[in-house]
């Protein structure tokens, strides 16, 4: 019997992160580009490991930065890998995070899908960014974000649990157009600077297809708040047997992924 991919990272999503989250890594990078150079402070919301934070800390080089993460666990997985960081790190949700503070720069790597209340979290970012500061966001957008990921769900789901095809739904905010984006960011005081989506391909082998779909794709389909009733208690087993025996070493896998990349400055600077 072949060893089972999976059997050590199923239970483990924060720790597998640092490691799977090759292509939240490559988006960051395209995000890089929009970062203005040596900002005076720079907020980063969502940071997860901490793997994202440095690379923008190494080549931004805010004269101060802070990183926020609403998991307690992703930042213990911070402190074990930096544990001489020069960023601050903070547990926080950002529609409670409060500060003194006006940011120059606040990002949102590949987390602004999952806020839990956006408008929370708007209003906060609004009043913490600085005059002439920048909101900068890189996340996945469409409901079907990567095709394959859906085919492959979407047999899943016919072989092992036919019902709850009909009863997915995704758990984070993933609206269907750039245009539908910039609705909702003028819609909370912000003027779009710069935006455009992007498609990321990918080659991948099936160990790098695997790492890719516990990343994101394992969080999405076994959260409680992907489907209208109460999830088997073997799911999670039956999925990750599943995704096992289907992703087969040898094979090249093509995959797609939708993503937004927005730079928003305040209109609203100093309004409550």
């Amino acid at each position: 019997m072949r060893p089972c991919f999976y059997r050590d990272h199923r239970m483990n999503y924060e720790k597998g992160y640092f490691s799977n989250g090759n292509v939240q890594y490559d988006a960051a990078k395209e995000l890089l580009t929009l970062i203005p150079t040596n900002p005076r402070s720079l907020l980063d919301i969502g940071c997860g490991s901490g793997k994202v934070s440095h690379l923008i800390y190494q080549k931004v080089s805010p004269k101060q930065m802070l990183s926020i993460d609403i998991s307690q666990a992703m930042l213990e997985e911070v402190e074990h890998r930096y544990p001489s960081s020069p960023i601050e790190f903070r547990h926080s949700d950002i529609a409670q995070f409060s500060s003194d503070e006006l940011y120059d720069v606040i990002i949102s790597n590949s987390s602004f899908q999952w806020f839990k209340n956006y408008d929370a979290s708007l209003n906060t970012i609004r009043r913490c960014l600085a005059p002439n500061g920048r909101l900068i966001i890189q996340t996945p957008y469409r409901q079907i974000w990567c095709p394959e990921v859906t085919q492959l769900m979407t047999a899943f789901f016919s072989a092992k649990y036919p019902s709850l095809n009909d009863e997915f739904r995704l758990p984070c905010m993933h609206l269907e157009s750039d245009l539908a984006y910039q609705h909702m960011f003028e819609s909370y005081g912000f003027a779009v600077e710069n935006l455009y989506t992007k498609a990321f391909t990918y080659r991948f082998s099936a160990t790098e297809f695997k790492q890719f779909f516990m990343s994101g794709a394992y969080k999405v389909y076994t959260h409680k708040d992907s489907y209208t009733s109460e999830l088997p208690t073997s799911f999670e087993h039956d999925l990750l047997q599943y995704l096992d025996q289907e992703i087969k070493e040898g094979q090249v896998y093509n995959v797609t992924i939708h993503r937004l990349l927005i730079s928003l400055k305040n209109k609203l600077f100093g309004q409550k």
